[in-house]
């Protein structure tokens, strides 16, 4: 799904938003939203929220409320841009479980950077 515009979306299987969800109303997710992009909505989350492209940012500039299931966040190391992000404007309230999925290759960015000498 590139974009959606409306009042309500419920998800029960699998959604991947590279666009933007936008509305008045709210996203449900029961299944697995795979995601990079943003929402302008609010978003209840009951499933698994999984951003994407294999590390990306998800923006939701209203609430995010997780009340079951997982979110996962990949890791590529501690660079920018090498793990994944949720970006929450409004407020976020999380419940469930929160999975870290190391990739590889991992680079740590201390192990590539000389020391900062002062």
């Amino acid at each position: 799904m590139a974009n959606y515009s409306g009042d309500t979306l419920t998800n029960h299987r699998l959604m991947i938003n590279n666009g933007t969800l936008a509305g008045n109303g709210t996203v449900t997710n029961f299944g697995t939203l795979c995601a990079s992009g943003s929402q302008a909505v609010a978003l209840t989350d009951v499933g698994t929220l999984k951003p994407e492209i294999p590390v990306s940012v998800y923006t939701t500039k209203n609430d995010y409320i997780k009340t079951d299931g997982a979110i996962v966040i990949e890791l590529g190391g501690t660079g920018t841009g090498a793990y994944d992000q949720l970006d929450v404007t409004g407020t976020a309230n999380l419940v469930g479980t929160f999975d870290l999925v190391p990739l590889i290759p991992y680079t740590d960015v201390a192990t590539v950077t000389p020391p900062m000498v002062l």
